[in-house]
């Protein structure tokens, strides 16, 4: 009996040690884990997505506000990581990952982001880009920046102002266009090897990066005259498009990086009255009007966007148009002295701005571009810029250094 009293109590002592060092062992392994900052209880995750996103360039969870439950293998409570709006363009996506953990990604939406998701509607984005074509500067370093613009800004589109491959020249340049049917074109030969190495390059670029380019030559289509024509060098490389300077305008689309086609217009020169349709017929309804010119009538398109951006003009933005090279002409001939009178000039629409109105009553009817739809201007006197005819802001406005180029968001 007592032997049997002896066993039990040697046991009891064993199991009770055991359990000390099985305590110990658990407890150090735990400390170590969060001493290498990786807690034991963070290894393994249960994680359920509401909205099931897979990380893709276009997810349509991005257009519904989730959330994500999940709690460790060694915890009995459950957390939620919700799908926010971190402003009003960007989401942030909560997902679980592939160790299926909560983790978030970060997704511009093409409209809004409004309560946890991108919101869905007729918008589509189109991101906009511009070169300040200064006269001391070579054209090839004007290029160089249009490529590292387009390389870096994510650009689904850029526009040359009406001079920029020298349309005027009295050199009497010109490259050959040949038309192979109403949608293709190929750029041939030119008689100034400059001209041609340039345009190429544009080609290139546009093809490289996927960014659609607006260009303006001298250019002979199929062995005609000389005559100034506009070009759209899609994002393949490609001419989709053409337009005769002083033609009327048709309809052409662009297409997005996203895959969005926008509706377009385009004319060179002219001005409001001189607005109509190749074909005669109207109701267009198209979301851009895209203006390549050079000192005509619908100037100062920089400050009018600043304005309606922020009810304001920057004095960096005043002093450069009053002391540059390009625009001070216009500065002078309107005699714009002060900031406060331009901004009054604008607000009322009065000389040099009344153009807003004339385009706003001519465009309103023939219905041939919509009301939320905008005016890109490209001109190296009247200065670049976008603008909705009704005041409605652009996005996300980003100047170079020293205005070297204007890039913004548009929303159509």
């Amino acid at each position: 009996m007592l032997q049997k009293r002896k066993s039990i109590r040697l046991f009891l002592i064993l199991l009770g040690i055991l359990l000390i060092i099985l305590i110990i062992f658990l407890f150090c392994l735990k400390t170590s884990n969060k001493i290498n900052g990786n807690s034991i209880l963070s290894i393994f995750y249960v994680c359920n997505d509401t909205d099931n996103t897979v990380i893709r360039n276009l997810d349509l969870s991005y257009f519904v506000a989730g959330s994500v439950f999940y709690r460790s293998s060694f915890s009995k409570v459950t957390s939620n990581l919700k799908d926010s709006c971190q402003d009003n363009f960007y989401l942030l996506e909560a997902y679980c990952n592939k160790n299926n953990k909560p983790a978030i990604i970060k997704v511009k939406c093409d409209t809004s982001c409004q309560n946890g998701a991108c919101s869905i509607g007729q918008s589509s984005s189109i991101r906009v880009g511009f070169v300040e074509d200064f006269s001391n500067v070579e054209r090839s370093k004007e290029i160089d920046l249009t490529e590292n613009l387009s390389r870096d800004k994510n650009l689904d589109l850029m526009i040359f102002h009406e001079d920029f491959f020298k349309a005027f020249s009295e050199q009497n340049d010109y490259i050959i266009i040949n038309k192979i049917n109403s949608n293709t074109y190929y750029f041939g030969e030119s008689n100034n090897p400059n001209l041609s190495k340039d345009i190429k390059r544009i080609q290139t670029i546009a093809k490289t990066y996927k960014t659609n380019m607006i260009v303006v030559v001298p250019a002979k289509v199929n062995s005609e005259s000389r005559a100034i024509v506009l070009s759209l060098i899609n994002s393949t490389g490609d001419i989709s498009y053409i337009y005769y300077k002083l033609d009327g305008y048709s309809l052409f689309n662009i297409t997005t990086k996203r895959g969005y086609s926008i509706p377009s217009i385009a004319m060179i020169c002219t001005g409001p009255p001189d607005y109509y349709s190749s074909n005669g017929k109207n109701n267009l309804n198209a979301s851009l009007f895209i203006r390549s010119s050079w000192g005509q009538i619908e100037v100062f398109a920089m400050p009018i966007m600043e304005y309606y951006q922020t009810g304001n003009i920057s004095d960096q933005t005043f002093n450069f148009l009053k002391n540059s090279q390009e625009h001070s002409f216009l500065m002078q001939h309107n005699n714009i002295l002060t900031k406060e009178d331009m901004i009054n000039r604008i607000k009322n629409k009065l000389l040099p701005f009344d153009w807003i109105n004339d385009a706003n009553i001519k465009l309103s009817q023939t219905g041939d571009l919509r009301n939320t739809g905008y005016f890109l201007m490209a001109d190296q006197i009247g200065t670049n810029g976008a603008l909705n005819l009704n005041g409605m802001k652009v996005k996300n406005i980003e100047y170079g250094q020293n205005f070297s180029y204007i890039i913004t968001d548009i929303f159509v």
